[in-house]
C-alpha cells in the first residue's frame, strides 16, 4: 500500500468517525459532539499533512516511497493496523464514552506531533522516546481495556541522553502485540531506563507468558527485533547488548544496552 492510497484511507476513517457522531445523534450537535467531531476532523488533516511531508522528505533523501506499507519514521512504523485498531475504538468511544474518546484523539494528535519532530532527526532524547512511547500506551490502554495496566520508572538524569530517533518503540510496541494482545489476564508493561557503570539500560518487561513458554519463543522475540541492530551498529558500533530475558514467575523482558553519552 503506497502513500497516495493510505492519505484517502486515514482521512476517510476519521471523517466516517464524524458521520457516526451526526448518524446516531439525529439532531444538531451537542457542543461535546461537536469538539469531538472537530477534534477527529482537525487530526485528519494532521494525518494526512504528516504523510505528505514524510513522502517528500524521502524523495529528498532519494529514497522511493514503499509500495507495501507506509512508514512513518525509522525503526518504529506507524503502520496502517494501528491507526485501523485506534479508530476503530475511537468510533466506538464515541458513542459509549464520549471523554475517553476525546482523550485518545489527543494521544493520537501528539504521537503524530512528536514523530514529526524526531523523525527531522536521526537522534533525539530520551525524554522524547518516553512521551512517545506514553502516548502509544495510553491509546492502547484505551483500546485493550483492563487487559494491561502501565508503569514507569525512568531515572531523571537520563532524560536528556541521546538516542538514534525511535529506537524505544519497537520495544514497546512488540510488547503489547507479543504479549497483551496474547493474553486473556492483565498484562503489566514496565518502562525503565537507569544507568549502571557508564552504560545506558532501556528495559521493556510484560507479565504476560510463563517463563517456559517466554524460554522457548525468545529466539522469535529477538528475530521481530533483529531490525535494530543495522541502525544500533551505525551509531555505537559493536557496543550495544539488545537481549530478551525470561522472568519468573511470568513474563519477558527486553534489554537494551547503550554506552552512556551524556555526562551531566
Amino acid at each position: 500500500m503506497n502513500v497516495k492510497t493510505c492519505l484517502p484511507l486515514v482521512i476517510a476513517a476519521f471523517m466516517g468517525i464524524i458521520v457516526i457522531v451526526l448518524f446516531y445523534l439525529g439532531q444538531p450537535l451537542s457542543q461535546y459532539a461537536f469538539w469531538i467531531a472537530l477534534g477527529s476532523a482537525g487530526l485528519g488533516a494532521a494525518a494526512a499533512w504528516y504523510l505528505i511531508s514524510i513522502f517528500r522528505q524521502r524523495q529528498r533523501m532519494g529514497m522511493p516511497a514503499t509500495k507495501t506499507e507506509m512508514t512513518i519514521g525509522l525503526p518504529w512504523q506507524l503502520n496502517m493496523l494501528f491507526l485501523f485498531n485506534t479508530l476503530h475504538n475511537i468510533s466506538a468511544l464515541t458513542l459509549l464514552d464520549p471523554e475517553k474518546a476525546r482523550s485518545t484523539i489527543e494521544q493520537l494528535a501528539e504521537l503524530i506531533r512528536l514523530l514529526n519532530d524526531i523523525n527531522k532527526s536521526e537522534r533525539t532524547l530520551l525524554a522524547q522516546e518516553v512521551r512517545c512511547a506514553e502516548r502509544l500506551l495510553a491509546i492502547e490502554a484505551a483500546r485493550l481495556g483492563d487487559r494491561m495496566s502501565i508503569g514507569k520508572e525512568i531515572a531523571p538524569e537520563c532524560m536528556e541522553e541521546s538516542l538514534p530517533s525511535l529506537i524505544l518503540l519497537p520495544l514497546v510496541e512488540n510488547a503489547i502485540q507479543h504479549s497483551v494482545e496474547l493474553s486473556e489476564e492483565t498484562v503489566h508493561i514496565t518502562l525503565r531506563a537507569y544507568y549502571h557503570q557508564q552504560w545506558l539500560f532501556l528495559e521493556v518487561s510484560d507479565s504476560g507468558k510463563s517463563t517456559a513458554k517466554i524460554a522457548s519463543d525468545t529466539s522469535s522475540v529477538e528475530s521481530r527485533l533483529a531490525g535494530l541492530h543495522p541502525l544500533l551498529q551505525k551509531h555505537y558500533g559493536n557496543r550495544y547488548v539488545l537481549k530478551t530475558i525470561p522472568l519468573s514467575p511470568s513474563g519477558t523482558m527486553v534489554r537494551l544496552q547503550l554506552p552512556q553519552k551524556y555526562l551531566g
